[in-house]
């Protein structure tokens, strides 16, 4: 029996001997590991204000904005055309929908999935390619993993390709699982385009699907997301906040997005819609009339009885308004798939986030006038810059997790409104939300945006660059090598204005996905790609729809900008991941010492 460790160090080598109980599995975890580091460096895709477009949104998650379609045009260039490329893709993109359209065309099926097969084989070994065996195998689904692995680790010195790949493929054919094997292969190449995909804010907003979206990223094999103001909205109004459940219902009036909590969250709003038809029938409803994205989609009585839903006097609420918004705020808590979905986004999200040097975040860190950490005062204590923003997470999972009833609970549900709209949140970077004024008060009132912006989009690019430097020594991060990525105010790139400011030290990622945003941005979004080769900003256009993108082929037009190639090609050695594995290394190394010391017995 290993006998009880009583100092730190010799009590961890008993741990980790029991992960590796042998000089050779401790010895073949080394070479692993080093073989690992010297990799290239895996894809790393960030997006942002997905707005709650879910058409969209998976139409470029299953192209890995574009990436696919690269991969496809290189594996297939000399054999297929243009047109049968982009069949082809889309066969990736929408694997079912695109085989019960393409399987009642074909003369000679089984000669079709043939070929259909070896093709997407070829597409998953490039795909693939970047990425350990290892690796790979933990992906293959279960089912059809040997084979799979087969198909792609196949080696052709020592069997001819056709045949082997024929006789492999024919089978899979004679048993029908075509159709299966196909959908497999789609789904892999999908996952091993994008290895990590952040989400720098705002799944949320008059989109009319964020659940979709949710859905998806709850899915995913690896995906973080840095929380946007219109998340923590939908997060307090979770954790029981009634103001924050009352925005919610507001920001979904305006926009007539009724789909968005109805049918996707199983939140009535009947109890509401009865009470204004009541009550507010007869009053001025002027001001609250619902904003359209596609216009001609609903009546005028439609409009009208969604713009009745606001109430005629929103500083004191008579009975009937307190008991329409208690039955609100309990349909907010009694969702199932709401409470599923905000545990997700704690579970996976943050006020902010660093990986491999960058600092990623939706807002601003918030600065005062003269450009400095603004300092916060907030239950007694002051905070500024990380500080601030630690403790702003601190209070938003305060306002979920806290034990019903307690103070804490209501306080951190307070502080999720605060973040949703508040002068120094560092989520929402403005210094108030003109709403009311806009609903009730004639005249033009601006939402002032926090000084960061000031600094660190400032034409004098010295200024930008010591307001970047001051945010990246205050998080600990190299400035030489670093970014700060966020989201949040659209880059109007139709005007001219650039993603890359700051010398290259601030990439701002909302290209507007929203369609409400369109014409003031000029395109539909923005994917940042971090791959071994550098960074690449790949701006999106408009997408039609998904039914015009399985039948027509019709994919989204997104445009490449390498703007940081790098000098060197970046190896895992070179990430966070990297730095994780070296420390492993140097902990299997003190393992095989002290096996060969004798303080720790080898378990045959």
């Amino acid at each position: 029996m290993q006998p009880i460790a009583h100092d730190p160090q010799a009590k961890f080598l008993a741990q980790l001997a029991r992960e590796y109980p042998t000089v050779a599995a401790a010895s073949s975890e080394i070479i692993n590991l080093q073989a690992i580091l010297r990799l290239p460096k895996s894809t790393e895709h960030f997006m942002s204000d997905l707005h709650g477009e879910a058409d969209a949104f998976t139409h470029i998650l299953g192209n890995a904005s574009g990436v696919i379609r690269e991969k496809v045009d290189r594996v297939l260039a000399n054999e297929l055309s243009d047109a049968e490329r982009a069949e082809f893709a889309t066969l990736i993109y929408y694997p079912a929908q695109k085989l019960a359209q393409l399987k009642p065309r074909q003369t000679d099926l089984a000669a079709w999935y043939r070929q259909t097969l070896y093709r997407l084989i070829e597409v998953f070994r490039m795909t693939a390619s970047k990425h350990t065996r290892s690796f790979v195998r933990k992906c293959l689904p279960e089912r059809f993993a040997y084979i799979l692995d087969e198909l792609l680790h196949a080696h052709f010195e020592d069997h001819d390709k056709e045949l082997y790949y024929g006789s492999i493929v024919d089978s899979i054919v004679d048993v029908g699982r075509a159709d299966d094997f196909i959908l497999a292969l789609a789904q892999l190449i999908q996952r091993m385009a994008v290895f990590r995909l952040h989400i720098v804010g705002d799944i949320f907003d008059r989109g009319a699907r964020p659940d979709v979206i949710l859905d998806k990223l709850m899915r995913h094999h690896a995906v973080d997301i840095q929380w946007g103001n219109h998340d923590v909205e939908w997060m307090g109004a979770a954790a029981g906040s009634e103001a924050c459940a009352a925005s919610v219902v507001h920001v979904t009036l305006s926009y007539n997005n009724l789909e968005t909590l109805e049918d996707g969250y199983g939140i009535s709003l009947r109890p509401l819609s009865q009470f204004a038809e009541e009550v507010y029938r007869n009053a001025d409803i002027s001001g609250f009339w619902p904003k359209l994205t596609e216009p001609g989609e609903y009546s005028p009585a439609d409009l009208a009885r969604t713009a009745r839903m606001h109430p005629a006097d929103p500083a004191a609420m008579t009975p009937g308004e307190r008991d329409v918004l208690d039955k609100l705020r309990q349909s907010f808590l009694q969702s199932d798939k709401l409470a599923r979905h905000v545990r997700f986004l704690y579970a996976k999200g943050s006020v902010y986030h660093m990986e491999n040097n960058n600092l990623l975040f939706h807002g601003a860190v918030p600065l005062d006038e003269a450009g400095r950490l603004a300092e916060v005062c907030c239950g007694g204590r002051r905070y500024v810059g990380r500080a601030w923003m630690d403790q702003c997470e601190r209070m938003a999972r305060q306002g979920y997790f806290a034990p019903a009833g307690s103070e804490a609970r209501q306080r951190g549900q307070d502080f999720l409104y605060y973040l949703w709209c508040g002068p120094l949140s560092p989520i929402f970077g403005r210094d108030r939300m003109a709403t009311f004024e806009h609903l009730f008060v004639d005249g033009e009132f601006s939402e002032r945006k926090n000084p960061y912006y000031l600094y660190i989009e400032n034409e004098d690019e010295a200024i930008a660059l010591q307001t970047a430097r001051r945010i990246f020594d205050e998080f600990g991060l190299d400035f030489e090598n670093g970014h700060i990525i966020n989201g949040h105010i659209p880059v109007r790139a139709s005007s001219g204005e650039q993603p890359v400011k700051a010398g290259g030290k601030l990439i701002v990622i909302d290209g507007g996905f929203c369609k409400a945003y369109h014409r003031r941005t000029g395109i539909a979004g923005y994917t940042l790609v971090s791959s071994s080769r550098g960074l690449s900003l790949r701006s999106h256009g408009p997408f039609e729809s998904t039914q015009k993108a399985i039948s027509e082929n019709l994919d989204i037009l997104s445009t490449k900008d390498m703007f940081e190639p790098s000098g060197k090609r970046i190896y895992v050695a070179d990430t966070d991941e990297g730095a994780e594995m070296k420390e492993r290394i140097a902990d299997l190394k003190l393992l095989l010492a002290a096996y060969a010391d004798g303080s720790i017995k080898e378990q045959a």
